[in-house]
């Protein structure tokens, strides 16, 4: 009986494993990689578009697996009609969400979805990755820039990339995910306002202190909300000792310039005012 579930289980049509992004191997320099071989490289998952050695980020011989704008495959797959459109869209490292998991593919074929299913798994390939439907950038994080108070934000969010990465690639909620990135992008907005020595109105305090209290708030709701039961450090940020200084300084300094001290109404839907911080200001 079990040999006999063993094999149905194998023949039921678009059944597949995920694989895990923690399964997938560390790209190795100077080594040949096959056609189609997925390996992980600085956050990322890449697919080797030629024989030979070359590093993922160069452009040559890889391909980077989309993980953003991922799109659910519906369309009847033995449409020619359909193939045929399709052909002109995808490439090695497209993903498509199909039968509830993602799929990249790993070789060029002729259409989203051949024939046959075993055909399917010979060119599009499931995986998984904490950080779809997020932008990750990619860095080096030993870069003097990047070690800098203010750090790196190369996809130009806003959010310095290493608490970006911290983030996404860790294993918060999604929706967390999203409200610890805003109050990244808050904590930006205090390092970027001591570090620039602008003059701050009393208005622009007010409005970051407020933010501030939110940030603080909205931590501590998503610690006892049984459905998250966490939430992100503030260490995350401030994780040098240099960063860890200037928070309390350029805090006073923000401090110092507002002109109300009464901020109840930023504790109430604090992550929603977390949320919608970057859109407002």
């Amino acid at each position: 009986m079990k040999k006999f579930l063993f094999v149905l289980i194998f023949l039921i049509p678009g059944y597949s494993f995920s694989q895990e992004y923690e399964d997938f191997d560390d790209y190795q320099p100077n080594t040949i990689y096959s056609i189609g071989t997925i390996v992980k490289y600085k956050n990322h998952l890449w697919v080797s578009t030629a024989n030979r050695v070359s590093v993922p980020t160069s452009g040559i011989g890889w391909n980077q697996v989309i993980l953003t704008g991922i799109k659910e495959y519906n369309d009847d797959p033995r449409s020619v009609e359909h193939r045929q459109k399709m052909d002109r869209f995808y490439y090695v490292g497209n993903s498509v969400k199909y039968h509830n998991q993602y799929f990249t593919l790993v070789k060029p074929c002729e259409s989203l979805i051949p024939r046959g299913d075993s055909e399917f798994h010979d060119f599009w390939k499931p995986f998984s990755h904490p950080g779809i439907g997020f932008d990750i950038p990619i860095f080096d994080p030993d870069s003097d820039e990047a070690k800098s108070l203010l750090g790196v934000d190369t996809n130009d969010n806003g959010i310095r990339d290493d608490f970006e990465i911290k983030i996404i690639m860790g294993d918060l909620a999604e929706p967390v995910k999203h409200t610890s990135l805003s109050a990244g992008y808050i904590y930006g907005k205090l390092m970027s306002s001591g570090v620039s020595q602008t003059q701050m109105s009393g208005q622009q305090a007010n409005q970051l202190m407020s933010a501030l209290v939110s940030v603080k708030q909205c931590k501590s709701d998503l610690s006892r909300q049984s459905s998250f039961g966490k939430s992100w450090r503030s260490t995350f940020f401030y994780n040098t000792k240099e960063r860890h200084k200037a928070k309390f300084k350029f805090q006073n300094r923000v401090y110092r310039r507002i002109t109300t001290k009464i901020f109840s109404a930023a504790i109430h839907n604090a992550c929603d005012r977390v949320n919608t911080y970057k859109e407002n200001n």
